[in-house]
């Protein structure tokens, strides 16, 4: 059973022992079962538990108890008393002491401490106790002391280090008031695992972690966040930064070549598929001819939903998006009778001033009056017609047009188009 939640205890495996259990005692990676053929040992390091080795009772066995290298277990019938078993080599349990029930009676529970065995026989009512030759202390200062087994019931303080050669099972909690650290060893070399400083930080692969968590070696997870700025650690094949010549974040594969890079010689620029870009803009987006986005894999696309590139004062270049050069606003209106709006963008209002007169208004306005505005309207039935801005300065969340024949005279039309280009 799984308790690591008291209040939700979860079956996790079984083993079928062939016989009928009485009593169990779990040490280390070990249970150990009495039951109606005696002593069995069952390796319960997995969720499949498997019997390792069987010590044989002619009666059977009942009461257990395990302290140490022994196993202490009292035989089920009548008269018969209390074995003592060198479980030392799980696999192969041995008898290294019996000891005859003087009451004649049966034995059913055992418990071991210190150098006393406690044995109830629940034919008679009594406790029968029995001198096995273990140790007692309430205090010791030792310089060194080597056991097989340790079982402590309430605290443990230990004032230098603490050296663990197999495992360590902790049932609630670890207080350490100092570095902590994990080793890995072999027949070879003892590497560190993880280390945890005074303040708190955690290193993996390092025994210096200079924040929360450092890793040194690749990290794997289903999403990363940063948020320091004074990381310097590299993330060799997956994440890098920042760096003087790549820049503030580098994303790459296996190889060096960079995938994404933000930063680089030319700072709060983003580059895909490339490090030497065309362009130098103060922001910007650099993609590689051959990097493909959003749609064909022969013709290089990109979808962009918000371009912040700003030509500032540097001579354009050719093919190059900036965003002064994007058109702001667009409208197609029939003007003829009742004014209707075909469709539009960044329009949020249309006025009919009067006969091949209009008024649009902007929902976001430009950055000045200096905007450029390109009206049409389809030709008339008689006469050739214009449509043109009105003759004074645009507002900046406004614009007049006019539609008039070339004899002058303002005329209503069907199909009339707008754009507008400028700083917004």
């Amino acid at each position: 059973m799984d308790v690591s939640d008291p209040t939700r205890p979860v079956s996790v495996g079984t083993a079928v022992i062939g016989t009928t259990p009485e009593q169990v005692r779990v040490q280390g990676k070990y249970a150990y079962v009495t039951s109606t053929v005696g002593l069995q040992v069952l390796d319960v390091s997995t969720n499949t538990p498997s019997i390792i080795a069987q010590f044989a009772m002619a009666s059977g066995a009942e009461g257990i108890d395990v302290q140490g290298r022994y196993a202490y277990v009292s035989e089920s019938s009548s008269g018969e008393g209390l074995y003592i078993i060198d479980i030392s080599n799980p696999y192969a349990p041995a008898v290294v002491q019996f000891v005859k029930n003087p009451l004649d009676t049966y034995a059913n529970y055992v418990r071991v401490q210190g150098r006393y065995a406690y044995v109830t026989s629940i034919s008679n009512g009594r406790v029968l106790v029995f001198d096995v030759g273990g140790a007692y202390i309430s205090a010791l200062e030792a310089g060194n002391v080597e056991v097989s087994s340790l079982d402590v019931r309430k605290n443990a303080i230990i004032a230098n280090d603490l050296n663990v050669a197999g495992g360590l099972v902790v049932g609630r909690s670890i207080a350490v008031h100092g570095p902590f650290s994990v080793s890995m060893s072999d027949a070879f070399a003892t590497s560190t695992a993880f280390v945890v400083n005074p303040a708190g930080n955690v290193g993996v692969g390092t025994t210096s972690p200079y924040t929360k968590l450092a890793v040194v070696g690749e990290l794997a997870a289903r999403n990363f966040t940063a948020t320091s700025t004074t990381a310097t650690s590299t993330f060799y094949g997956v994440i890098s930064g920042p760096d003087a010549t790549f820049g503030d974040l580098r994303i790459r594969g296996a190889t060096t070549t960079s995938r994404i890079l933000i930063g680089g010689t030319n700072f709060n620029t983003v580059y895909i598929g490339t490090t030497t870009p065309t362009m130098a803009p103060l922001y910007g987006l650099n993609i590689a001819t051959s990097t493909y986005i959003h749609g064909s894999t022969t013709v290089p696309e990109l979808t962009i939903s918000n371009v912040l590139g700003d030509m500032g004062s540097s001579t354009p270049r050719a093919n190059t998006l900036y965003k002064e050069n994007i058109i702001k606003a667009w409208i197609q209106l029939n003007g003829s009778g009742t004014i209707t709006v075909r469709d539009s963008f960044n329009v949020s209002s249309i006025v009919d001033d009067a006969t091949g007169t209009w008024t649009i208004n902007w929902t976001t306005a430009f950055a000045n009056k200096h905007y450029a505005v390109v009206c049409t309207v389809e030709r008339g039935s008689l006469v050739n017609r214009v449509c043109s801005p009105g003759n004074q300065e645009f507002g900046q969340g406004t614009v007049q047009i006019f539609v008039e024949s070339t004899g002058g005279a303002n005329q209503d039309a069907e199909y009339i188009t707008l754009i507008a280009v400028g700083d917004q």
